[in-house]
């Protein structure tokens, strides 16, 4: 609000950045109404949206080398986040390089340096770099492209559980559980990480299948790992009837980005998974043969599916009834 009311002052000078950082809270906002009221607000919607992007698309270059603050660097954020919306994840994984590559320009990862900063410059900029972090590991893993961001290049602690900076504590309708989402997130995307070096980077097809085995059971016991650490209050099967509105929509698009970690870490839907090539096999026998007595369609006692199937579809059941609670 303090930019919005500098950037209209009568005799205020009409910085530029100031009117990218405004025309990204606006898109969101528009995003946001769009998502709430559906087909009733779509085609107002979508111009305001389209016109308030082009205006910050035309001051890229300057966000870009903008490395006097962080305004530069939060509205090439809120673009990111914008363009996640979309199929094509190709524009917010480039904006998210440009994005990353300021943040390190402005030494956002180094403890040593936010300690000489003023404490709620050092916590807005210590949050900056976090949600840097979780959208550069969130596009990696999407789009399976390598992340910019070393995990061993951080000098930063995780969020602490105890600040709520800004609406990053969720509370129960009764008000008598809490949750941390800002660092949940945060711990998340670290699985995110984790997950595309271990399985899906360039090293990762040098594996024996015995160590990519065991990568998978270490990268499943983490992710159960988190999952348990979350409040029974916000657990999956009981968020429906424990959350207002607001707080579940948030834990509903975290445990969709859990179920993404879930079913990748296992390859369920990989086209060259064991269980995928079973039931290519088993159906090109019965097109040869067109026999539904044949001896694969008869041995019930055989699953072609993957151990973890079960879980993996109680889990999307239990998204999809948040879905339908909404």
């Amino acid at each position: 609000m303090r930019l919005l009311n500098d950037y209209y002052k009568p005799y205020g000078g009409k910085t530029r950045i100031y009117g990218a950082v405004i025309n990204v809270v606006l898109s969101l906002g528009y995003h946001i109404q769009y998502c709430e009221h559906g087909d009733a607000h779509a085609g107002f919607n979508d111009v305001k949206i389209k016109a308030c992007v082009n205006n910050v698309r035309a001051m890229l270059d300057e966000l870009m080398t903008r490395d006097q603050d962080t305004l530069g660097l939060q509205a090439l954020l809120g673009l990111v986040i914008l363009y996640q919306t979309q199929p094509d994840q190709t524009a917010s994984s480039v904006l998210m390089s440009a994005a990353m590559r300021l943040a390190h320009s402005l030494r956002l990862e180094s403890k040593t340096v936010l300690s000489e900063l003023p404490p709620q410059e050092a916590r807005q900029r210590n949050n900056i770099f976090w949600v840097c972090y979780m959208l550069d590991k969130d596009i990696s893993l999407r789009t399976i492209t390598p992340s910019l961001q070393l995990d061993s290049d951080i000098d930063m602690d995780l969020p602490s559980p105890a600040n709520d900076d800004h609406g990053s504590v969720l509370y129960s309708a009764d008000g008598l559980s809490q949750f941390h989402l800002f660092r949940a997130k945060v711990q998340l995307a670290h699985l995110e990480g984790r997950i595309y070096d271990t399985l899906f980077s360039n090293r990762s097809r040098k594996l024996s299948h015995e160590a990519r085995q065991e990568a998978i059971a270490q990268i499943d016991g983490l992710l159960d790992r988190w999952a348990k650490s979350i409040p029974t209050a916000f657990q999956l099967k009981n968020i429906s009837g424990n959350l207002l509105k607001g707080p579940l929509v948030h834990m509903t698009v975290l445990y969709q980005t859990y179920i993404m970690c879930f079913t990748m870490t296992h390859g369920l839907y990989a086209h060259n998974s064991p269980w995928l090539k079973a039931l290519g096999g088993l159906g090109s026998d019965l097109l040869r043969t067109f026999n539904p007595q044949h001896d694969a369609c008869m041995d019930g006692g055989t699953s072609s599916t993957p151990v973890v199937w079960e879980k993996c579809v109680s889990t999307s059941r239990d998204i999809l009834n948040i879905f339908s609670y909404q």
